[in-house]
């Protein structure tokens, strides 16, 4: 079975969103008897991908990366004789069909939460909107990470339920608990010296990052754990270190900017708690990545959060400040709470791994295929 990916975000060493799961389900479908991978991209794919990634690349530069998607593409499936193609990041199939095509769409925030998403300029909508309806219209199946995404992808897509397959993602071996001199270690490189609550991902409006520095200002970790934020420095970062300044905890609140991938499974276990208080999210993968590391976590209570924490979590309205204090504060206070937050993390995550979805995901190339044929 001869698997083609649309790899063009691989091209950016990062290692969150849809990097993380291409990435990591490509290497997982590797893994599994009979498969082999090719990625396929416009751009170079970045060499931190490909040192335990056995996989055939194949780049191809185009004028346009609309009309590579739908002149090029096509043309280098075919000559490639894959059975499958898989397009990883919510849109990126040709409308010309040349072998079975796979979607997956991980989250419809565009229509969703569309509040919490700057204005875009009509020609870039144009051009979505091409994408989108290409993708929809060529995909045999779709798969999403979430029943809560593949409900909004129904409602607000229009597609039919028995076209869209839920298979969660997973979490990286790499994402476990280690050993204490190693977290010793990482903490000593970052400066970290105090217990901390820990958050990453991004800092738009929707991951609602205010809400957290705000709860934990005014809650009684403060006096005794710093606050530690990761992620790439955006305008919307600079934003909330104004914020910090404002409520007067910088000096207990640490911006780490972009974390490298090795770093940051000990800077989960280092935490004394994790927390995610996101408006929207079609999966939330930081959330099993804190389990598998035996983090205790609080996040809200919207979107697919629930579904994902499986009981594993304290949920907390994300327009609560007042609440999501409190709940910072029960959790850091109560070692006995938080040993059993712990506890029942490391269960849900223990079923949530990529060799999994590999597994699930090549049950779906093979209906695919034998619909095709």
């Amino acid at each position: 079975m001869r698997i083609g990916f649309n790899a063009r975000y691989m091209h950016h060493p990062s290692r969150r969103g849809f990097n993380r799961y291409t990435y990591s389900l490509a290497k997982a479908l590797t893994r599994q008897a009979g498969v082999e991978v090719v990625l396929i991209s416009e751009d170079p794919i970045h060499s931190s991908f490909l040192s335990d990634l056995p996989a055939e690349v194949i780049a191809v530069r185009g004028v346009r990366h609309i009309w590579w998607e739908q002149a090029i593409l096509p043309r280098l499936i075919s000559d490639r004789r894959l059975d499958v193609f898989h397009a990883p990041g919510s849109i990126g199939l040709p409308f010309r069909k040349a072998c079975a095509y796979v979607l997956s769409i991980h989250d419809v925030i565009g229509r969703a939460a569309a509040r919490f998403l700057p204005k875009q300029p009509w020609t870039i909508r144009a051009q979505h909107g091409i994408r989108e309806w290409s993708s929809l219209r060529s995909a045999d199946a779709i798969i999403t990470g979430s029943t809560h995404a593949k409900g909004d992808i129904v409602r607000w897509l229009g597609v039919s339920p028995e076209k869209v397959t839920v298979i969660p993602d997973g979490a990286e071996e790499k994402f476990r608990v280690l050993d204490s001199a190693i977290v010793a270690s990482a903490k000593a490189r970052f400066g970290l010296a105090r217990p901390y609550i820990f958050y990453v991902g991004g800092f738009d409006a929707r991951k609602n990052v205010a809400a957290l520095v705000a709860a934990y200002a005014q809650s009684g970790a403060a006096n005794d754990a710093d606050l530690v934020l990761a992620g790439e420095q955006t305008l919307e970062a600079q934003q909330i270190a104004h914020t910090v300044k404002a409520l007067g905890i910088e000096s207990r609140t640490r911006f780490l900017g972009y974390v490298a991938d090795e770093d940051l499974p000990a800077l989960y276990n280092g935490a004394t708690l994790f927390v995610f208080p996101s408006f929207y999210e079609g999966f939330g993968l930081q959330l099993v990545e804190a389990m598998a590391c035996g983090v205790p976590v609080i996040a809200s209570n919207r979107s697919s959060v629930p579904e994902v924490l499986d009981g594993a979590g304290i949920l907390v309205d994300p327009e609560n400040v007042g609440a999501l204090s409190a709940a910072i504060d029960a959790v850091f206070f109560d070692r006995d709470a938080a040993r059993r937050l712990i506890e029942r993390g490391l269960e849900v995550a223990r079923h949530l791994s990529w060799d999994r979805a590999a597994q699930e995901t090549v049950h779906v190339y093979r209906d695919v295929i034998a619909r095709a044929s």
